[in-house]
């Protein structure tokens, strides 16, 4: 068997006790007016996650699931999308239009920073797109778009907007209605405290409408939309999802919304800033920098290392001796059920003991100057 290490990486986090249980019952069947309320359930707990009253559906799969099943609804060949590839997650996420058979532009803009929003402009009054698509947080550097802005310029623009919000449902605002998100995908390994296999699709008014006027794309029955809207319609109290969903990773999510849900939004955005301050005020505390500026990067944070040290290094350290796994390039997630000020106190302390491991004078302890200051 292998080691067991704690999880303080962006995904698959720390699964809590009570998802786990949930998930270890017996094994419910996908049909019957019973699961059909249990189903209903979770989707109405998933609406207000999303900040919607669209339709989200639930569906067995990954965080790409997610968005190549609403591409595949609506691309047609020679259709045009607009990507933001400002963080590999969106950049793809245009690779997946191209392979159906989109034509893709891919914007110039700086990675790991918030898109600029004039720049977008420009491009939607030079030409019409079918699709933009852009991820909302980046988890390979911490950064976070502006959705808001960007979801009101798609609107003004009648383009539908696609988003990858795989690391922020559950962590962040989102505001699928009110911000104009057409497409909300993501699934349930970060912030969901769930394990992947889950993906998760939120389909505006506006979204629909575009769906409606498209002809038949021949995707097959799964990677169509209106068939999971049809099924949900038409076999609503009896088999409301359109194919065998797994009922016991969807028993584990229900309990993680129900908890959510109890914690209130509000409080649990406000707990994942105040871990992302400590992280962040213990980095400092041992002279270390973060990767991007933390006005931009409420959820993640990714350390930067003097030029005479490793990340690499001091991440196996971390993990060898200390029994705790960080993110490649030394990312430390906010979110999970794994962090909390416990966590990352050790976290800090076995930061500390790689760096005086090297030669560094650092008096034990230092990392936790002030710490108690931040857990407010």
């Amino acid at each position: 068997m292998s080691p067991r290490y704690r999880l303080m990486i962006p995904g698959p986090t720390e699964c809590p006790a009570y998802v786990l249980h949930e998930m270890a019952e017996p094994v419910l069947p996908h049909y019957e007016s019973e699961w059909a309320q249990i189903y209903w359930e979770i989707v109405g707990d998933l609406q207000k996650v999303l900040g919607t009253r669209s339709d989200v559906f639930p569906i067995n799969g990954s965080g790409t699931l997610s968005f190549e099943i609403a591409m595949a609804s609506l691309l047609a060949p020679g259709d045009r999308v607009l990507c933001l590839p400002n963080s590999c997650y969106g950049k793809a996420m245009g690779t997946a239009s191209e392979g159906f058979g989109a034509r893709v532009t891919f914007l110039d803009l700086p990675m790991f920073k918030p898109v600029a929003i004039d720049v977008v402009e420009k491009e939607l009054r030079k030409d019409r797109y079918t699709l933009v698509v852009t991820a909302h947080h980046d988890t390979a550097s911490g950064f976070l778009n502006p959705l808001e802005e960007i979801g009101e310029l798609c609107r003004r623009h009648d383009v539908p907007l696609l988003v990858d919000c795989v690391s922020s449902i559950g962590a962040l605002p989102i505001e699928m209605d009110a911000w104009g998100i057409d497409f909300a995908c993501a699934s349930v390994q970060k912030a969901l405290d769930c394990p992947a296999g889950i993906a998760v699709v939120g389909v505006s008014g506006k979204a629909w409408r575009k769906l409606d006027a498209v002809g038949p794309l021949h995707r097959g029955r799964y990677m169509n939309l209106r068939n999971w809207r049809t099924s949900a319609v038409e076999q609503r109290d009896l088999h409301p999802n359109l194919i065998s969903i797994a009922t016991n990773n969807m028993m584990g999510l229900r309990a993680s919304l129900k908890r959510i849900l109890e914690e209130g939004l509000e409080n649990r955005h406000r707990r994942m800033s105040r871990y992302g301050r400590m992280i962040r005020a213990g980095i400092r505390n041992l002279g270390l920098e973060t990767f991007v500026d933390e006005r931009y990067a409420p959820l993640l944070t990714r350390v930067v290392f003097p030029k005479d040290l490793s990340a690499s290094e001091a991440r196996d350290h971390v993990r060898f001796r200390h029994g705790i796994l960080v993110g490649a390039e030394f990312r430390i997630p906010h979110f999970g059920a794994g962090v909390n000020t416990e966590s990352i106190t050790i976290l800090l302390l076995a930061i500390e003991d790689y760096l005086r491991s090297k030669g560094k004078d650092i008096r034990r302890g230092t990392c936790l100057q002030g710490l108690e200051e931040k857990d407010r």
